[in-house]
């Protein structure tokens, strides 16, 4: 039997990894986020041996700085916006900067000012892998090269600088994926649930960040979401609800009380202000943040990334929740059984589009199914941010938040709270701020390697790149507001 026929859409389009098709199924890929490591410091390279020709006197110079501040990019946070500032070029003159990650590269030709300079977040390339002026460009359009183990190495980038050819300086900027001042811990087997906890420096106590994954299952994406925001001076609390040692295999009958242990920990972490919790999830994370926002008065801040306004069953089963509350479980919109649809991937491999299974689910739904399954997320105590993307192809992210946001308007709690949602044109299923820093060109697919098979996440490379550093910035602004 083709696999087309005997995936359902439930079965296949939920168990979706997060890894991006970077020629494996890594985690670290969009969504997850490379390991920090070592690298070398970042400081300016000197002229290369290829020689600028004796038609140009002038040896131009190359620096990595923070786009934002200015300042020297030494050991950068990864989702920090990098810039390359060009000194002492020839006037006009034409000068291409070519940026490396691992396996993946991008380049961009500038033209120099009248005085010799380029700066990559102010001046649009000439030509390159991106256009437009975009302090991210060099990054989010970088290319794998064509081996089966595509990666992103540790996160650091070589910058080179070159004129025909010929490199006159380079730079590496080694990243780092969390603060050098935050502090990791080990979440103990005796707190009820499976984690790790990231706390700033200083005595607080510090508004807390829980962040989790979807229907990839294990911890990575939380604790990938934890260290980003202890990073900006948040306790930050990676969580596991399945997929992990100790906890089931899939995502059924998950008791929403098991988040309890975790709000109940933060009372044992002395930094930690209980009081001021948000909670962050993507996909069937963003599902269950809404379900804790709506179920839980502890959450003060609720940011769903990609997320839904509807309850979905089990990424195993046809007939059970994923869900359960009160020992009951949670009413779920019901599969069609409708199938996905399927192209074909360059490399000749399917390609499963899963949209429209789910609009397909929505459609023949009874009212009253629909109604039983909708999140009643205007029970939340403070203000929701809803994040998805207009080109989604797993699920209809944008519609799915809508749904949320209309009963958040229609109850009223828009009028009380900061509430918003917020749909990226061109961006796809990974939407999301903790993509800030990587390469998007590989993000619209996901491959699944234990049925071989792609699954569409949607978007383009300038859309997803974009739609991260965006959404980095109104996920920082509001967590800001809400939580301080």
């Amino acid at each position: 039997m083709s696999i087309q026929r005997a995936c359902s859409f439930i079965a296949v389009a939920l168990l979706v990894s997060a890894s991006v098709a970077c020629g494996d199924s890594d985690p670290d890929g969009p969504g997850g986020g490379a390991e920090g490591g070592s690298g070398i410091g970042g400081e300016a390279g000197q002229p290369g041996d290829g020689g600028a020709g004796g038609a140009v006197a002038s040896m131009p110079s190359m620096a990595v700085v923070h786009a934002v501040s200015g300042e020297p990019a030494v050991r950068p946070l990864i989702f920090e916006p990098l810039a390359v500032h060009v000194t002492n070029a020839g006037p006009s003159e034409e000068l291409t900067v070519v940026a490396t990650m691992g396996t993946y590269r991008s380049e961009a030709t500038f033209v120099a000012s009248a005085d010799g300079n380029i700066d990559t977040a102010a001046d649009a390339p000439k030509d390159g892998t991106y256009a437009g002026a975009d302090a991210d460009g060099l990054v989010w359009s970088m290319l794998p090269d064509d081996s089966a183990s595509s990666s992103f190495g540790d996160g650091s980038i070589h910058y080179a600088l070159e004129r025909d050819g010929d490199v006159l300086a380079e730079v590496d900027v080694e990243r780092i994926d969390v603060a050098d001042d935050v502090e990791r811990r080990d979440v103990p087997a005796e707190a009820g649930f499976v984690g790790v906890v990231y706390v700033p420096e200083g005595p607080g106590p510090h508004p807390v960040v829980v962040g989790f994954g979807g229907s990839e299952g294990g911890l990575w994406f939380g604790d990938e979401i934890a260290k980003t925001y202890a990073s900006l001076g948040y306790v930050g609390v990676g969580v596991a609800y399945f997929g992990a040692p100790t906890l089931p295999n899939g995502l059924t009958d998950v008791p929403l009380e098991y988040f309890e242990s975790v709000f109940g920990y933060l009372s044992q972490i002395p930094e930690a202000d209980p009081s001021s919790i948000a909670v962050m999830g993507a996909s069937r994370g963003g599902e269950l943040s809404l379900l804790l926002g709506a179920h839980y008065p502890e959450v003060k801040a609720v940011v769903a990334l990609v997320p839904s306004g509807y309850v979905w069953g089990s990424t195993e089963s046809f007939t059970e929740a994923a869900w359960t509350l009160a020992g009951a479980p949670l009413a779920y919109v019901p599969s069609s059984g409708s199938l996905a649809e399927v192209t074909e991937a360059p490399d000749g491999k399917d390609v499963y589009h899963f949209t429209p299974t789910f609009l397909d689910s929505i459609a023949e739904a009874t009212p009253e199914e629909i109604a039983a399954a909708t999140i009643p997320i205007e029970a939340t105590v403070g203000p929701v941010l809803l994040i998805g993307g207009q080109a989604d192809e797993l699920w209809p992210s944008c519609s799915l938040a809508e749904v949320a946001f209309d009963r958040l308007e229609t109850s009223g709690h828009t009028d009380s709270h900061a509430d918003e949602l917020v749909c990226y044109e061109n961006s796809g299923h990974f939407t999301n701020p903790i993509n800030a820093g990587f390469p998007m060109t590989t993000a619209s697919l996901s491959y699944n390697a234990s049925f071989g098979v792609y699954y569409a996440m949607g978007g383009t490379a300038e859309g997803l790149g974009h739609a991260a550093r965006d959404s980095f910035n109104r996920v920082e602004a509001f967590l800001e507001t809400s939580l301080r």
